[in-house]
């Protein structure tokens, strides 16, 4: 298909051609606006509003392509339907993810909250040639922003020889169960297609005998059916995991299997799921820490069970994670504060059943993510140590958030926080609430960043990217410390939802 036919296969997929069929008075005349009020108006629009706007014509794809957008994060992926996934590196948290489904009749929007992750979506219908739509979408985009295409999962063999076309080299690859069909498909994605993180590869539906002597140079691999892959194609270095599950018949286990990780291997110990699991892997985790006399660092608690056996058997841990609905109970939590001693990182889903239950005293570890956050109150923050923390659906009140920013500027409290941010609702009206939230403060308002980060580091690897805000409110602490405040209203909604940051930063001299 010409560059032309592909633009207008996109345009009608949003019923562009209709609308350039409207009489002028019903236009927006966009273009007589100077370029450089344009190209901001364009900058402060969503993702898949940029893409929706980049689709409009060939001019307003090359006037989108004259900003320098920070390069995206993008996948295909299929599960039940087809994905193209777009991210910011830098934000984790946010998701922009055009679909095509088979069911849906017109395009349209549709947004997910999952605790502190959101996805936003453009859902396009599938009529029946969604395979190279997909590859025209995902094309567009990468010359829009400048972004390459960061993993794929192929489940038709047209995008191997495509991916190779578009771009040799990529980061993550997933090819599905018999999607490649000979030897001769393996070795040209082998010697074409250079995959440098994750390479996963399905059965092979052959039944050619043949052997790969070569390494595969990405850092993690996995294969299944891997006959033929040889000795001479793992390389030194060792990294040791036990898997539990249930994949093969029980004849087979147990077995190792082995992953190669650049110059380094992983071998798995795989056992079988007898349903048992858990306590299975008690056991072994117990084996392990007393023959190589070392502790658990790191735990995410799937199962109720698992509380207590952490509390009896290492109740100090430097990372722990508990997802959604885990915790039923309020003296399950009251349990795990006062019994578990967590260093580093605390991250805790909804807390099931009782929405009566608050805790006063202080959360120890330095960063936590509390996704259901209505039982923490204003002590437990104020006497807290932590240097990060994200309250989702939180009951704090403006009042509340006025004595954290007072006690903050006074220096007798909260000297180690570096970041807070408090999700909540309100019945209040915008200015309301930031009247009562700035009340008694001396704060100096600002519309340009004079050095404030971008980032704030949550643990670990996990970067949080600040969105931008058309005011800052600043405050300045004695030692020179700036506190810095943001603040975002869903204004149309009631009850109205509000998002705060607290940033704490010093300004490079």
């Amino acid at each position: 298909m010409s560059v032309n036919g592909t633009e207008m296969a996109l345009l009608q997929r949003f019923g562009q051609l209709n609308i350039r069929k409207k009489s002028p008075k019903s236009r927006i005349p966009l273009f007589k606006l100077p370029q450089l009020v344009l190209l901001e108006c364009i900058e402060n629009l969503d993702v898949l509003e940029i893409l929706i706007f980049s689709l409009l014509s060939k001019r307003a794809k090359s006037t989108v392509k004259l900003i320098r957008w920070n390069p995206l994060d993008l996948r295909l992926k299929f599960e039940d339907d087809t994905h193209i996934c777009l991210k910011f590196p830098s934000d984790p948290s946010r998701e922009w993810v055009v679909d095509y489904d088979k069911e849906s009749s017109y395009p349209y929007f549709q947004s997910t909250l999952k605790g502190p992750n959101v996805s936003r979506h453009l859902v396009l219908k599938d009529n029946g040639n969604a395979m190279g739509e997909i590859k025209q979408m995902i094309e567009h985009i990468c010359e829009v922003f400048r972004s390459s295409i960061c993993g794929i999962d192929i489940f038709e063999e047209s995008l191997i020889e495509w991916v190779i076309n578009l771009q040799s080299t990529i980061q993550y690859v997933s090819i599905n169960d018999d999607i490649i069909i000979s030897v001769q498909t393996l070795n040209r994605i082998f010697k074409n297609l250079k995959v440098t993180e994750f390479f996963r590869l399905g059965s092979i539906k052959t039944d050619q005998k043949f052997e790969i002597t070569e390494p595969i140079p990405s850092r993690l691999v996995t294969i299944y059916k891997s006959y033929w892959f040889t000795l001479p194609a793992i390389l030194n270095g060792r990294i040791w995991i036990i898997k539990y599950d249930d994949e093969y018949n029980s004849s087979e286990y147990p077995y190792f299997q082995s992953k190669l990780t650049g110059p380094k291997v992983v071998h798995y110990l795989l056992l079988k799921d007898d349903v048992g699991a858990i306590e299975d892997s008690k056991q072994m985790t117990e084996h392990i820490c007393k023959v190589f006399h070392s502790p658990i660092t790191d735990i995410q608690i799937g199962e109720e069970s698992v509380i207590e056996w952490v509390v009896k058997f290492q109740p100090t841990i430097r990372c722990l994670l508990i997802p959604e609905s885990v915790v039923i109970s309020v003296e399950t939590l009251d349990r795990i504060l006062k019994n578990i001693k967590i260093k580093e990182f605390l991250m805790l889903g909804s807390v099931a059943k009782d929405k009566n239950i608050q805790i006063v005293e202080p959360i120890p570890p330095h960063s936590i993510i509390v996704c259901d956050s209505h039982w923490i109150t204003l002590p437990s923050i104020l006497n807290g140590t932590n240097s990060t923390i994200r309250l989702f659906g939180s009951k704090l009140t403006p009042m509340d958030i006025n004595t954290i920013l007072k006690e903050w500027q006074m220096g007798s409290k909260l000297r180690n926080l570096q970041y807070l941010e408090i999700d909540a609702v309100t019945l209040e009206d915008p200015h309301s609430f930031a009247d009562e939230t700035f009340q008694g403060l001396n704060v100096t308002r600002s519309r340009d960043n004079d050095g404030r980060p971008t980032t704030v580091k949550i643990h670990d690897d996990l970067i949080y990217q600040l969105q931008e805000a058309e005011m800052v409110f600043n405050l300045t602490r004695s030692d020179g410390m700036i506190g810095s405040i943001l603040l975002w209203f869903e204004a149309d909604e009631d009850p109205k939802s509000i998002m705060i940051c607290f940033q704490v930063w010093r300004r490079q001299i």
